[in-house]
């Protein structure tokens, strides 16, 4: 389905999705959220010229109430900063303005190695 045609605007459509849940209140947010995040990161794997493009867009969920959504966030994040060290400094500066808005312990231990590694 996805092709390196048109990556870029199925990025861009999960990427309006995401924004979708975060204002609309409707049953299972969270759990779409997690398949949304999931279905982005598996594009950036396969198409790695989209990953800079979304990587700070997903920082934003790094302190969702959905453990799992945001723990998919770090991994990502995490295996951005080990693929392109450009975007390290960048990727720092938001990962540690967004410390105080994680809920889970899981993700804090993850950004926590990530400051711990990369700075």
């Amino acid at each position: 389905l996805v092709t390196p045609t048109n990556v870029k605007e199925v990025i861009s459509l999960l990427k309006k999705e995401i924004h979708k849940t975060q204002a609309e209140t409707f049953q299972d947010a969270g759990q779409y959220r997690h398949v949304l995040v999931k279905a982005i990161h598996s594009c950036a794997v396969k198409f790695p010229e989209v990953a800079s493009d979304i990587v700070h867009d997903l920082m934003e969920f790094l302190g969702d109430d959905n453990t799992h959504a945001a723990s998919d966030v770090i991994d990502f994040v995490r295996e951005v900063m080990q693929t392109y060290p450009k975007l390290r400094p960048s990727l720092l500066q938001k990962l540690l303005l967004s410390l105080n808005q994680i809920k889970s312990g899981r993700v804090f231990r993850g950004a926590l190695w990530i400051i711990g590694e990369y700075s």
